[in-house]
């Protein structure tokens, strides 16, 4: 379980509905429909996609490290013991893989992926650089899925070109004017020993003072389930910024829906006037220590 799953366990749920905004709404219509049956790779994908042309606009970007990039020790460490679930090559299958091989064709996907960011990065924008670099992406969202749920799909290595076309598509349309804030920015941030205390959290990105999640869902409907990580993401961050101040201060955070190009914000003090904040916040990180095992003088 990470911060994902914890906010959506019935006593945190339950505790986090009073700081759940009411009355806000994001309308408009898809400019980007689904056209893949795999909403949540696509998801995957254009986080990572975002981030990369982010990075390329904004070379003072501070970029965390990669998701993906924990697969192949996973791989390395579990396969052939079963504890990957939907092992593309089992050991009773005659085109069974050895985990150490297995393991090295994960990490070739990262390595490619990274040699495609460079020159992406450092080369004038081509169209066909950033279609490899989509590829890419849709590579790395499927090794993602290692590290997050134990699960290896047998297409790992190969990119299908709709899923491609969606992640440009979706990529085009993105304002770029309004997402990026004077600042700093950070690519794919993680909270310290916060994220460690709630079983891991990474945000999307930092801008300036703003912390933004992106959801590429068929709908833009504020769900109880995405305004909740988000108040656990912004309590990550309070906690981040106690332990090191030079951590950005989060003033308002948001929801990005990239299928419909529209950036939906809120004030945090919305939250912190709130007379019940701290005694919530309080309550939030106690409640994570005892379900993560955490000794709280650890955190």
């Amino acid at each position: 379980m990470s911060l994902t799953g914890f906010v959506v366990t019935p006593a945190v749920a339950s505790r986090l509905r009073a700081f759940r905004p009411r009355g806000e709404r994001v309308t408009g219509s898809a400019l980007v429909p689904p056209a893949t049956p795999w909403p949540q790779l696509a998801g995957t994908a254009f986080d990572y996609l975002l981030r990369f042309e982010l990075h390329r606009r904004h070379p003072h970007a501070e970029v965390g490290s990669w998701v993906a990039e924990g697969a192949a020790g996973l791989i390395y460490e579990k396969t052939p013991t079963g504890s990957i679930e939907r092992n593309p090559f089992p050991v009773d299958s005659e085109h069974w893989v050895p985990g150490p091989l297995l393991a090295r064709r994960c990490q070739a996907v990262v390595d490619e992926a990274r040699r495609l960011l460079d020159a992406y990065r450092h080369q004038p924008p081509d169209d066909g650089r950033l279609r490899e670099l989509a590829a890419a992406a849709v590579k790395l969202a499927q090794l993602d899925a290692v590290v997050r749920g134990r699960r290896l799909d047998p297409g790992f290595e190969r990119a299908d070109d709709g899923a491609v076309d969606e992640l440009l598509r979706l990529l085009a349309v993105v304002p770029f004017d309004r997402l990026v804030r004077p600042g700093r920015l950070l690519l794919n941030p993680t909270f310290g020993d916060a994220s460690v205390r709630v079983g891991g959290a990474d945000a999307d990105l930092i801008t300036g003072d703003l912390l933004v999640d992106v959801k590429t869902t068929k709908t833009c409907e504020l769900k109880s389930d995405s305004l909740d990580q988000l108040f656990g993401y912004y309590l990550l961050a309070r906690q981040a910024r106690r332990t090191d101040p030079a951590f950005p201060e989060v003033r308002s955070v948001g929801l990005y829906f990239s299928r419909f190009a529209r950036l939906w914000e809120f004030d945090v003090t919305g939250w912190t006037a709130r007379p019940d904040f701290a005694d919530t916040e309080r309550w939030f990180f106690e409640t994570a220590d005892e379900e993560f095992g955490l000794n709280p003088a650890d955190g």
